[in-house]
Formats: structure tokens, C-alpha cells, sequence
């Protein structure tokens, strides 16, 4: 017992020494501190041990001292980890069973004088195995154009395994060379067709259209040219009463009745010897045009002649001498004829014309373009003026 006693006042001391130390250096209080139980699993043995601490803990008060217990306790946790399993998902292509019939690349243009709707492009399936050389394609109906409108309705039935189907497609229906979508064959379209060669943008002719198709007369195909207003021009005259052809004595022009020695009569002898040469092709005078101001890239045309009288002139302006050139008047009128000559021939020879051909259809536009004093270049060129 005295052992106990010894043992309680050696604690008590203890502590009032420590308030006196802490006090010291701290002239605050310092607030109470409580251990928590501290909980832990020892999962190597079944059995709990319970371990028993003292703590003290100072309050504001230096001479008095509390004690705390810390109790440690054995808590077991249990966890649980769920574990999902997905689904294995299997996807397989959906089976077309049954008849399908498509027309997505069936023909959408037709002239007037096309006798039955075109049946190529139609492709027909049954339970997804191409069947269409074994299918029946029958249109019910054939192109009838009315010329009020372009837009008609193809019906035709697919008839496959003793089964019928009935379907009906979208399709334009106009007249050969109606480019200007008038319903009506002319001039109009010809001219039409002249303008869009030379881009101008307000006449327009776009691939895979109506317009396209009815313009594209000429060869070669999938190109619209200047020939395709030649073909529209003469498809066109087929309307028109059929004229009396007057072949006037033609004469060969003479330079001894022309002033040759001025630029003015040099040109009037030039020009009637191009009349001339066009007129035994069977071109009119009245088809032979003179435009100076005309725009010579809007045409087609070969190289053209070369007159000069001025010959140290056009080497300052060009830094060159000419290949070909003509300095007098007969020269000079016979380049100009050999174009009209070769002209005439490569449509002979190239597109089978006549001499009908020529008097109803052909013209020529004629440039003398001034390169400074007195020289100029002689354009011989097809079509009437545009610009």
C-alpha cells in the first residue's frame, strides 16, 4: 500500500512540474486534448485484445490533471466487390427477302420522236440475288410530248416469279435542238448555243440537264460546240419554206479597177474578192459581214493574213519580222480568198457539206485589225457577228 502511495504522489508531481514548464512558455491557455479510440483489424488471430493507456491532458488550470482512456478494440471489416458481367451482343446484317427494284440510273431525257421509254438502268432483286435479266421490264406507257411542258411521268411493271410490281419514274421529254427551252426550233437556239461557246455567262449550258441534252446534236458527243448551232440552224430552215437558190454570175474582181494605192481602196478590193470566193461556195454577199469592231476571240478562225507597209515599223512595235506577210494588194487578196477556200473545204471534208449547205446556213465575219501605220492582220472568220 505505501508502494501505491509512493507510485501516486511521483505521478502527481510529475505532473504539476510539466504545467509549471509549459506555463512558462506559453502565457496562454491551452485547450483540451482527447485521444479517440483507434480502431484496427488484426486479421492473423481470432482473438480481440483490449490494451489500456493513460494520457493526461493539461487544462487551463496548471494544477489540474485528467486522465483519458484509450481503448483499442479488434473490428473485423468485411468488404464486398461485386463483379458484373456483360452480355456478349451479337449483330448479324439485316436479310433483304422479297423483290427490291431500283431505277436510280434509269434514263431521265427523251426526244419527241422516241418511240418507247428506255427500260436500261432499271436493276431487279429478289431476296438479295440480281435478278433483273430473268425479271420482265414493261413499260405501260411511251413518250408523248405535248409541247406544252417537259415534265412526264414512265410507268412500267416488273414482272418477276409469277409476281407483278408496278412503278413509275420522273422523266423530260422536248425537242431536238431546243436549247432556249422555248418548245420551238430556231435561230434563236442556234444563236443560244454561239453565245455559250464564248462564256458568256448568261447563257448557260450545264452537263447532265435538259438543255444539255437537247443541244448536243453534233459529233462529237458530250461537247457543245459551235458545230451544235450548225446542226440547230439547218434542223431549224427544215420549218421554214424551202428558198429558190439565185446563183448570180460571179466575176473575179479586177485591181486595175480599184484604187489600190490607198488603204480604202485597198480594203474595198480586198473585201469583194473574199465575196467572191464565199459566193462560188454558194455563201451570199449578204452572209459575208465586215466588222472591224468585233471581238476576234469570240470566234473561230484560222491564221489570219498579214498586210504591211510599214515593215521597219512593225519590227519596232513587235521585236520581230512577220513569217508570212503580203505588201501588195493581189497578195494580199489572194491570202485572204485561201482562207475562205480552206474554210469551206475542212467543212466539206469534215462535216459533209454541200453547196445547199452553205447557202442556207454559212457566214463568215470578216476583221481587218489596224497594228499601226497601215499595217493589219485580216481575220477570216465562221459565224455572223456576236459582238
Amino acid at each position: 500500500m505505501r508502494k501505491v502511495k509512493l507510485l501516486a504522489g511521483a505521478v502527481i508531481a510529475g505532473a504539476i512540474l510539466l504545467a509549471m514548464s509549459v506555463s512558462a512558455e506559453e502565457s496562454e491557455s491551452i485547450p483540451e486534448v482527447t485521444e479517440q479510440a483507434v480502431t484496427t483489424t488484426i486479421p492473423e488471430e481470432d482473438t480481440t485484445e483490449s490494451v489500456e493507456t493513460e494520457t493526461t491532458a493539461v487544462i487551463e488550470e496548471e494544477t489540474q490533471t485528467t486522465s483519458t482512456e484509450v481503448i483499442v478494440t479488434d473490428v473485423t471489416e468485411s468488404t464486398t466487390v461485386e463483379t458484373t458481367t456483360e452480355p456478349e451482343v451479337t449483330t448479324t446484317e439485316p436479310i433483304v427477302t422479297g423483290i427490291m427494284i431500283g431505277d436510280s440510273n434509269a434514263r431521265r431525257f427523251y426526244y419527241s420522236d422516241e418511240k418507247e421509254f428506255d427500260k436500261t438502268g432499271i436493276v431487279v432483286y429478289y431476296d438479295g440475288i440480281d435478278v433483273t435479266e430473268e425479271a420482265e421490264v414493261k413499260y405501260d406507257n411511251v413518250p408523248s410530248y405535248d409541247n406544252k411542258t417537259f415534265d412526264y411521268i414512265a410507268k412500267y411493271t416488273v414482272t418477276y416469279n409469277g409476281e407483278s410490281y408496278a412503278r413509275e419514274i420522273a422523266v423530260q421529254i422536248g425537242l431536238k435542238g431546243d436549247t432556249n427551252l422555248d418548245h420551238e426550233i430556231d435561230v434563236f437556239d442556234a444563236v443560244y448555243i454561239a453565245r455559250y461557246t464564248v462564256s458568256n455567262p448568261k447563257f448557260p449550258i450545264e452537263e447532265n440537264t435538259l438543255r444539255y441534252f437537247l443541244s448536243d446534236m453534233s459529233s462529237p458527243k458530250n461537247q457543245i460546240d459551235v458545230f451544235d448551232a450548225i446542226w440547230i440552224a439547218r434542223k431549224s430552215n427544215e420549218f421554214a419554206p424551202e428558198p429558190k437558190p439565185v446563183r448570180p454570175t460571179l466575176h473575179m474582181p479586177k485591181e486595175k479597177d480599184y484604187n489600190t494605192n490607198t488603204i480604202a481602196g485597198l480594203k474595198k478590193y480586198v473585201n469583194d474578192c473574199i465575196v467572191y470566193k464565199a459566193a462560188i461556195y454558194g455563201i451570199p454577199k449578204e452572209r459575208v459581214y465586215f466588222k472591224d469592231d468585233v471581238n476576234e476571240w469570240n470566234y473561230s478562225w484560222n491564221v489570219p493574213a498579214i498586210y504591211i507597209s510599214d515593215m521597219d515599223y512593225y519590227y519596232n512595235q513587235h521585236g520581230y519580222y512577220p513569217f508570212r506577210y503580203d505588201s501588195k494588194a493581189s497578195e494580199a487578196a489572194k491570202s485572204a480568198m485561201f482562207r475562205v477556200e480552206s474554210s469551206c473545204k475542212e467543212a466539206i471534208e469534215w462535216y459533209g457539206y454541200t453547196r445547199e449547205d452553205f447557202e442556207k446556213y454559212s457566214d463568215f465575219t470578216i476583221k481587218w485589225k489596224h497594228l499601226g501605220h497601215n499595217n493589219y492582220e485580216i481575220y477570216v472568220m465562221w459565224g455572223g457577228p456576236l459582238s
